[in-house]
């Protein structure tokens, strides 16, 4: 229906002539008390940032550095630091000569994260986190240093 909407308020206004304008007019007002009213005095359940306590976490960070992320415009605008894209390496080194020639300093892991693909596991996108994910254990260069499990996520730092 909501495609012939258009339509039927064409044929609507059509149909009564010059009390069109007062009916049509009547028709929106209703539209948005019906949409406003049952939202009126609840909190917008997207006023907080899904990593909200990840974010606060870099915020409080005074060291200088960019952040690389899987999702690097969110995490950049939440996390209110320059932040470029996880790139993509075979070794534990490469990641992090790559990572440092970038200037940064942490690296943004968040576990589940759906990143709407069809191929699931088999996605050369999913493939290249994973492989990132597992680079990010080596201790001789990236150290944890923040861990919040309820909103699966990990931060670790360059040595």
């Amino acid at each position: 229906m909501i495609p012939l909407l258009p339509l039927l308020l064409w044929a609507l206004a059509e149909g009564l002539g010059p009390a069109a304008p007062r009916a049509l007019a009547a028709l929106l007002a209703a539209q948005i008390g019906f949409q406003t009213a049952p939202r009126l005095g609840r909190t917008n359940p997207w006023e907080i940032p899904e990593l909200s306590r990840t974010y606060a976490w870099l915020q409080s960070r005074p060291e200088p550095g960019a952040l690389s992320s899987a999702l690097p415009v969110r995490d950049g605008w939440y996390a209110r630091r320059p932040c470029l894209a996880l790139p993509d390496s075979e070794t534990a080194a490469g990641l992090a000569g790559t990572l440092k020639a970038a200037r940064a300093r942490f690296i943004l892991r968040q576990d589940g994260l759906d990143l709407g693909l069809s191929q699931g596991g088999s996605a050369p996108l999913q493939r290249i986190l994973e492989t990132t994910h597992r680079h990010l254990g080596d201790e001789k260069y990236f150290r944890e240093v923040f861990v919040d499990p309820a909103e699966n996520t990990r931060i670790y730092e360059l040595r």
